[in-house]
């Protein structure tokens, strides 16, 4: 397989699996996961500046970040919310599992591809910091759903409240014109 299908896939594939999810965890979720997708962006960036890694093989229009930030990253995050959320030993647990498996399994794999090549970065250090990283989308969906819930809370507040003044009963004209 070619390095540009191997990649291609890595974006394409991941979207796919979210037909086997329910369309209102994906609404709820996707948010978190733009955010990491956003989040790993500026890594990405960082990491060129300070020649972390370099990304040797790449396609349009991802020329300087790994094209599974996403893919497979960004529907990964939207995956690990649902099956874990509310359970945050579980959801780092989780995690874990999969940034071991990124670290140790994937990426010497494309290493060996030479799509992609670590400079100054080690695979515990990037684990380290996709753990950080993924604490941090914890606490970001913990303050989504705070938000969401008080907006629905007031707007159902506002519903059951009614107006403060009553409509005054309109005058004939006959009274007003004398």
């Amino acid at each position: 397989m070619s390095n540009q299908v191997l990649l291609w896939s890595s974006i394409i594939l991941p979207w796919i699996s979210l037909l086997f999810m329910a369309r209102q965890n994906i609404k709820r979720y996707m948010p978190v996961a733009l955010f990491g997708a956003l989040i790993t962006t500026i890594v990405g960036e960082i990491a060129l500046a300070l020649h972390w890694w370099n990304v040797k093989d790449a396609i349009f229009p991802f020329y300087h970040i790994p094209p599974f930030t996403y893919g497979g990253f960004l529907v990964g995050i939207v995956w690990i919310f649902r099956w874990t959320y509310g359970r945050f030993m579980l959801f780092m647990a989780a995690n874990l599992i999969f940034e071991v498996i990124l670290s140790f399994v994937i990426d010497p794999i494309l290493i060996s591809r030479g799509i992609i090549e670590f400079v100054t970065i080690s695979p515990m250090q990037l684990l380290m910091l996709n753990l950080v990283i993924a604490a941090v989308l914890y606490g970001y969906q913990m303050w989504q759903d705070d938000v969401l819930t008080s907006a629905e809370r007031e707007s159902n507040l506002s519903i059951r409240l009614s107006p403060a003044a009553k409509m005054l009963p309109q005058e004939d004209d006959d009274h007003n014109s004398n």
